[in-house]
């Protein structure tokens, strides 16, 4: 049996420009305005903390993204840039400094593997 783990960073900027692609293509998921500040955070539980502007010089609005959201933006946003990813993998993520890390890990029984595209 073989496994093969894979783990992809994405720096502050690439989550969030996955965040803001997630957004636009899929749903409604946070306030309207630029994201002028993220934060990823680990405790509670891992989520993201952003600040949104939603006019230059309006009141800046703070709203939160939850480890799910976050990882479904993340796997989006792989799937908007062609990164291969095996369907079958266990993914989980994780904070990486300021920014996220998608941990992928696959077990290999003989079968062939099918890819997400």
């Amino acid at each position: 049996m073989v496994t093969e783990r894979r783990r992809l960073s994405f720096s502050p900027g690439e989550l969030r420009h996955a965040i803001e692609l997630f957004r636009e293509d899929l749903e409604e998921i946070l306030p309207p305005g630029d994201i002028i500040d993220l934060v990823v955070k680990q405790r509670p539980e891992l989520h993201v903390s952003l600040t949104l502007e939603s006019r230059p010089g309006a009141k800046p609005v703070n709203a939160t993204l939850s480890g799910s959201a976050l990882g479904a933006a993340i796997v989006h946003y792989c799937l908007y840039k062609d990164i291969p990813m095996p369907r079958a993998a266990e993914k989980t993520i994780e904070a990486d400094g300021e920014g996220l890390v998608l941990c992928m890990s696959l077990i290999y029984s003989g079968s062939q593997v099918e890819w997400l595209d």
